[in-house]
């Protein structure tokens, strides 16, 4: 998942945070075996209001052409050795994917550093994980609406369970955007522990990585 071009849509559409909603989920289970889910959705509902108040259209066609390409090549992205499902969520209410993979991390070359490359993907480090996003490519969002939307998607958050078979626990965590870092809260839900990140971090130019430590 390379890029993401959702500013081109209407930035008055951010003003209702609700319309995205971004979760991903983490576990290992007894064997080794690494489990991820990712599930990105948009309303449509709210877009093709914001479509109607500015006289433009917003149809299918529109947003299979925003979000449909970049997010199916997901899988392409994965290194071998992983098995992954992407489904696309395409219903009168909202439009996304929801990704699932799986992986023998003991099975996983990560010498190359390939992996860094790969988004969404947990990557172990010598004291816990981190995770890459890439953001949006240098100028390819307009400035007006990169503030904008800075300022709508403040309250916006993508949320990350993490399960404590995966890692026991996490004591600092922090997101590196390429001019800011933000520290994260971290959520003790018993077997689970729970981040919330800023959704702005999605649409800032260039990549960003979270830190689990």
């Amino acid at each position: 998942m390379k890029h993401f071009k959702i500013l081109s849509v209407l930035a008055v559409v951010l003003l209702f945070s609700g319309c995205l909603d971004a979760f991903q989920h983490i576990r290992q289970d007894p064997s080794g075996k690494v489990e991820v889910f990712f599930k990105f959705t948009l309303q449509k509902g709210l877009f093709e209001m914001a479509a109607q108040m500015s006289g433009e259209e917003m149809d299918d066609e529109v947003f299979e052409a925003e979000f449909g390409e970049d997010f199916l090549s997901f899988e392409k992205d994965l290194p071998e050795g992983v098995e992954a499902r992407v489904e696309k969520i395409n219903n009168d209410l909202e439009f996304g994917i929801a990704v699932r993979f799986s992986y023998m991390e003991d099975e996983i070359d990560i010498s190359a550093g390939k992996l860094e490359e790969v988004d969404f993907y947990p990557i172990r480090d010598p004291v816990g994980f981190h995770i890459n996003f890439s953001g949006q490519e240098k100028g390819e969002g307009d400035d007006g609406d990169d503030e904008m939307a800075g300022v709508f998607l403040a309250s916006a958050k993508y949320k990350i369970i993490v399960d404590k078979s995966y890692l026991k626990g996490a004591q600092q965590v922090w997101l590196e955007m390429p001019e800011e870092t933000f520290p994260i809260e971290i959520i003790d839900l018993g077997p689970s522990f729970l981040l919330d990140l800023p959704m702005v971090f999605l649409f800032s130019e260039g990549r960003s990585t979270l830190f689990v430590r």
